[in-house]
């Protein structure tokens, strides 16, 4: 399940990244990008074993990680969509 949405973050993000804020700011830009990925990797095993540990069970730990998916679509769909648009527009 994991492998499905993993392999955006080397193809799909650089180029998006550096089609809104240039080129001059890619390399910056990636990193940050990139280091989210360890954070996440850093918080997100941790919190999902507390998770587990007070509900003994894995329907918890799994329906939080959807509904996080969730906001995170409607997120991308209405605030970064109109955001990076705009920010195109100005831009160019």
């Amino acid at each position: 399940m994991v492998f499905f949405g993993w392999g955006e973050i080397f193809s799909l993000f650089p180029s998006t990244l550096t089609d809104t804020f240039g080129s001059e700011h890619a390399a910056s830009n990636y990193g940050w990008l990139y280091i989210s990925q360890g954070i996440g990797s850093i918080f997100g095993g941790p919190l999902a074993a507390l998770l587990y540990q007070h509900t003994h069970g894995w329907h918890v730990v799994f329906s939080c990680a959807i509904g996080l998916d969730f906001v995170t679509a409607a997120l991308a769909l209405w605030v970064l969509k109109p955001w990076r648009a705009r920010f195109i527009r100005q831009h160019s």
